[in-house]
């Protein structure tokens, strides 16, 4: 094996130091979704689309915005990606509004507004390390 090679490899646990998680949580409306995120690890951004956070009003670690227009959230990612915010984990609260977001946004610069659909598909760029929640 050539050194380039041996210097590469490595346990599990050093590879994935940064390559982050990408976390789904689907439930019912009071099933803990939010809740769970105060668990998150680390230093933690909720990028909020509705109103419902108090359940983790006292969390530790964790800070939040909320976010009413669908530039906000791309603004956010755009910051993320290249430094400005600095996260150890970010949530979005819920993804459900965030694409109503999205499509809200992409309807009004459409003509066609079937075509939104396709453009809500692209979506913003998502940072590597993302945790979700959505809600139904």
């Amino acid at each position: 094996m050539s050194d380039d090679i041996l210097s590469r490899i490595k346990s599990p646990s050093d590879l994935v130091l940064n390559q982050g998680a990408k976390i789904l949580m689907y439930g019912a409306a009071g099933a803990g979704k939010t809740t769970s995120l105060a668990t998150a690890p680390g230093k933690t951004l909720i990028i909020s689309m509705e109103a419902g956070l108090l359940s983790i009003k006292d969390a530790v670690n964790v800070t939040a915005i909320e976010v009413k227009e669908a530039y906000e959230i791309e603004e956010i990612a755009e910051m993320l990606e290249n430094g400005k915010l600095d996260y150890d984990t970010i949530c979005l609260d819920s993804v459900t509004e965030m694409s109503e977001l999205l499509l809200a946004q992409e309807k009004a610069r459409s003509k066609d507004p079937r075509q939104a659909y396709g453009e809500v598909m692209q979506g913003p760029k998502i940072p590597d390390k993302l945790t979700v929640r959505s809600s139904q």
